[in-house]
C-alpha cells in the first residue's frame, strides 16, 4: 500500500475509534445539554429527565465486563459494528414520536450499544497496533463531544428539530463511527484460555491499582464536572458565567491532556510520571478548589485540575492491557466498569454533600482518594 493511502486508512481507522469513543461520552451528556428542548418535547420536568441519564448510566456501567469478555471472544471490530449499530437504530428509533416512555427504554438499549463501543473502540487501538497518545484521542474526544453537545444542543433545540436534537446529535456520531469501520481490517479474537490450573490469572493488585487510578481520574473527574459550578456558586459566591466557564474549562483541558498523556507513556513508559504524579498534583488541585478564592484562583485550580485528570487516562488503559495480554477487553471492562460504577453513586452523593454544605470536605474526600490511588500505583509492581 502507498504511503498516501496507508496514511488516508490509518487516519479513518482514527477516525472510526474516536467516533465510538464519542458515542459514548455524548451518550450520557445529551440530556443534561438538550434538557431545555426534551423537557418542551416531552412535556416533563428536570426531575423525570434524569431517569433518562441515569438508566444509559446503569446499562453502560453494568455491560463494561460483559462487552470486554465478548470483544475478547470475537474481535473488537465485530462488537464495534454492534456498538455503533446499535446506537443509529436505537435513536433513530427515539426520533419517531416524542414518548419518554420509549426514550426511556431507547436509553436502556443504548447504554449496552455504548458500552459495545467504548470497550471495542479502545481494544481496537491494542488490535490495531497504534500508540498510546490515539489511546488518549479516545478518551479525549469521548469526553469532548460532551462539550460540543453543552455548545451545540440548546441552540439546535430552538429549531424545527426541537426534541429530537439531542437523539439526532448520537446518532450522527454512530453514522460516523460505522463509516470509519469500514476501513478497519479483521481483527482475530482473543486465543480461548485454558481451563483448569494452567488458566491464566486476571486480577491482580496492579489491575485494581490501574482501576483505581483510573476511577479517581475519570470516575470522580466527572462526578465533579457535573456539580462543581453549583459549588462554585453556593460556597464559593461566584456569578453563574463564571462558574460555568470554569466547568467548560475543566472539561476541555481534561479532553486535550488525554492524549498528552498517552504522548508521555509512549515516550517514557514510567507509570510514576504519568499516573502517580499527576494523581498526587490533583490531589492538591481538589484541596485549592475547595478554597473560596476568588474566579481567578477556582479558574487556575480547575485547569491545573484538567491536565492532572486527563494524563492518566490512556496510560492507566494502556498497562492494564498488558497485565493481561490473554484477556485485553476484559481487563478494560474491569477498569471501567468500577469507574462507571462510581460515577453511578458519587454523583447524588456529591450533590447532596453540597445541599447540605459540605462541599468543601467532599473535594477533601476526593483528593484523600486521589492520594491512596496514587499510593497503590505506586507500591504494587506489574507482573511479569
Amino acid at each position: 500500500m502507498s504511503s498516501p493511502a496507508k496514511a488516508a486508512r490509518t487516519a479513518a481507522n482514527i477516525v472510526a475509534i474516536s467516533a465510538l469513543g464519542a458515542t459514548a461520552g455524548s451518550g450520557v451528556m445529551v440530556v443534561g445539554a438538550g434538557r431545555d428542548a426534551l423537557m418542551l418535547g416531552y412535556e416533563t420536568t428536570l426531575p423525570m429527565l434524569a431517569w433518562l441519564t441515569a438508566a444509559v448510566s446503569i446499562t453502560f456501567a453494568g455491560m463494561q465486563i460483559p462487552a470486554g469478555w465478548l470483544v475478547d471472544r470475537w474481535g473488537p471490530r465485530r462488537v464495534a459494528y454492534l456498538g455503533a449499530i446499535g446506537t443509529v437504530v436505537f435513536y433513530t428509533v427515539a426520533m419517531l414520536t416524542p414518548s419518554f416512555e420509549l426514550a426511556l427504554v431507547v436509553r436502556v438499549l443504548a447504554g449496552v450499544s455504548m458500552a459495545f463501543g467504548f470497550v471495542s473502540g479502545s481494544d481496537l487501538v491494542r488490535a490495531l497496533g497504534m500508540p498510546a497518545w490515539v489511546q488518549g484521542l479516545f478518551g479525549g474526544l469521548a469526553l469532548g463531544s460532551a462539550g460540543v453537545a453543552f455548545l451545540v444542543l440548546p441552540a439546535l433545540g430552538t429549531t424545527v428539530i426541537g426534541w429530537r436534537a439531542p437523539w439526532l446529535f448520537v446518532a450522527i456520531i454512530g453514522v460516523i463511527a460505522l463509516v470509519g469501520l469500514l476501513s478497519v481490517p479483521a481483527t482475530a479474537p482473543r486465543p480461548r484460555m485454558p481451563i483448569g490450573s494452567n488458566r491464566p490469572k486476571i486480577l491482580s493488585a496492579r489491575l485494581f491499582a490501574m482501576a483505581g487510578a483510573h476511577t479517581a481520574t475519570f470516575g470522580l473527574g466527572v462526578v465533579l464536572s457535573n456539580w462543581l459550578a453549583v459549588q462554585l456558586i453556593r460556597d464559593g459566591g461566584l456569578e453563574v458565567g463564571w462558574a460555568d466557564l470554569i466547568s467548560a474549562m475543566l472539561l476541555i483541558i481534561t479532553a486535550a491532556s488525554r492524549p498528552l498523556g498517552g504522548y508521555l507513556f509512549d515516550r517514557t513508559h514510567d507509570v510514576r510520571l504519568v499516573i502517580v504524579a499527576p494523581l498526587l498534583a490533583g490531589a492538591v488541585t481538589l484541596v485549592a478548589l475547595s478554597v473560596a478564592g476568588g474566579p481567578v484562583w477556582a479558574l487556575v485550580a480547575a485547569i491545573a485540575f484538567g491536565v492532572f485528570s486527563g494524563m492518566p487516562f490512556a496510560p492507566s488503559f494502556e498497562t492494564s492491557r498488558r497485565l493481561v495480554p490473554h484477556a485485553p477487553g476484559l481487563a478494560i471492562g474491569i477498569v471501567n466498569g468500577l469507574a462507571n460504577a462510581v460515577i453511578l453513586g458519587g454523583v447524588p452523593l456529591y450533590i447532596l454533600m453540597i445541599e447540605a454544605g459540605q462541599g468543601a470536605l467532599a473535594l477533601w474526600i476526593m483528593a484523600g482518594l486521589w492520594v491512596l490511588a496514587a499510593l497503590a500505583v505506586a507500591v504494587t509492581k506489574d507482573r511479569h
